[in-house]
């Protein structure tokens, strides 16, 4: 699936009107299938199926649209892994209703494979118990090439035709609270531990991707730009109802690479590369602590060679 940043206002429309058309159905059929499990239903099957449609359609109507580019959805996904733990509040996230893109992210991790996640306030209705105040509603989107080629969820009874993205299950998350997952990722003395792969795809939430996300954008090693749909589109999407929107690209900006042995009188004969790590920053005028990503760099002379040869992500300059 081969998703412009100018494709997806388009793409949202599409998602929203199978939801409107579609999503009570397919919705009630997760429900019987025992495939909604983050939260206890409240209805009868068939009510609490058009429920979550229709809040599923509100929350991508009033939603922003975000596209990340592959090497910043490869660097969002790599930072999530030692993230530290910390309570999510709405103003961490770039927009109160939203739909992000991460071009890549199935390639990068193929056990993960969540190709767009749509998030919104948790209506009160559907909150679970432990969902004390206000909450976050997250939803999963994956290609409809992959979902039909799981067994898990027989659609074929239905008679309804996927939609270009597939809603496939979803997180809910108190605001001021610390999510389950957060903490996959430290030790009880509050060290990073390093995973594997598998243990990271099964303890990483595509909440912690968001968090990730969220915090990653708002530094400067991320480039925002905004794009605007063409005119043709612009066109199609009055004609079907729908208001065109503009899309925030969300890069990784390129720098000029410089190298250095920094205040050091020694002199350096190979380069050597830094890892990346979090560190916890103060926001004075928000009262909290939030971590900011320390982006991996090259230090030693420049033309000198390099040990090693791990992929690098530093921030311009």
């Amino acid at each position: 699936m081969n998703i412009r940043p100018q494709d997806l206002p388009e793409l949202r429309a599409e998602v929203l009107t199978w939801q409107r058309q579609h999503g009570a159905q397919y919705f009630t059929a997760c429900l019987r299938a025992g495939a909604q499990t983050s939260y206890q239903p409240h209805l009868t099957t068939a009510e609490e199926g058009t429920q979550l449609a229709q809040a599923e359609a509100a929350r991508l109507t009033e939603a922003e649209l975000f596209w990340v580019a592959p090497e910043m959805t490869e660097l969002t996904v790599a930072a999530a892994r030692s993230m530290p733990t910390w309570s999510l509040e709405p103003e961490d996230l770039p927009a109160p209703c939203g739909l992000i893109y991460f071009d890549g992210l199935p390639t990068a991790r193929p056990e993960f494979p969540t190709t767009a996640m749509a998030w919104g306030p948790c209506p009160p209705e559907m909150a679970t118990d432990a969902l004390k105040n206000s909450g976050l509603w997250l939803s999963c989107y994956v290609a409809r090439d992959w979902i039909e080629g799981r067994d898990e969820l027989d659609l074929s009874h239905m008679r309804i035709p996927l939609g270009p993205l597939v809603y496939d299950g979803e997180s809910i998350a108190a605001y001021g609270e610390r999510e389950a997952g957060d903490i996959a990722f430290m030790s009880d003395a509050g060290q990073i531990v390093e995973v594997d792969d598998q243990t990271f795809i099964n303890r990483c939430s595509s909440l912690v991707v968001l968090k990730a996300a969220s915090l990653l954008m708002r530094q400067e090693l991320a480039e925002t730009k905004a794009i605007e749909v063409d005119r043709a589109a612009r066109k199609r999407l009055h004609r079907a109802g729908h208001e065109p929107a503009p899309t925030r690209v969300i890069e990784l900006r390129r720098p000029k690479t410089t190298g250095g042995s920094g205040d050091s009188d020694r002199e350096y004969h190979h380069q050597w590369i830094v890892r990346g790590h979090w560190r916890q920053q103060w926001h004075p005028k928000r009262q909290v602590h939030r971590p900011v990503w320390i982006a991996p760099h090259i230090k030693g002379p420049e033309g000198a060679p390099l040990i090693g040869g791990e992929k690098v992500y530093a921030l311009k300059r």
